[in-house]
């Protein structure tokens, strides 16, 4: 399924076929995936990939951009407040809250943020939450 968002690519990917149940709190994991997303399209070159994947314990989201990645020393700073990347991925604006609030909100849905380099360009925001039963 692909989506255009202001004049930008966004595809989803998912092998999920039957529902899956997890306690979320709505407002906060739409915050989490707003901050996600607009920094993806932030320094995306025109496509953001989003990947759906379960199994047997958990759900992992991976958010993928296509932009120019960050030098691997520097990855942890994203997770900081206000900690901003500029000379890496180009001129942004932003504050530099948007990827620590994020994992501030999946830590608090007991899940795993974590960011790394693909392979041939951009960065991947990986997040991984543990599923709940259907009781």
């Amino acid at each position: 399924e692909q989506h255009k968002i202001l004049n930008r690519n966004i595809v989803l990917v998912s092998n999920i076929k039957i529902p899956i149940f997890y306690d979320i709190r709505p407002v906060s994991f739409r915050r989490l995936f707003d901050n996600l997303i607009n920094n993806a399209f932030s320094y995306s070159n025109g496509e953001v990939l989003i990947t759906l994947k379960k199994n047997k314990d958990n759900i992992t989201i991976s958010i993928l951009d296509d932009g120019p990645g960050i030098p691997p020393e520097e990855i942890k700073r994203l997770l900081k407040p206000f900690e901003r990347m500029d000379e890496a991925r180009g001129n942004s604006e932003g504050c530099g809250l948007g990827l620590a609030i994020a994992e501030r909100i999946t830590q608090s849905h007991d899940g795993k943020l974590t960011i790394a380099n693909r392979a041939k360009k951009g960065l991947e925001v990986k997040i991984v939450l543990p599923l709940i039963s259907e009781s």
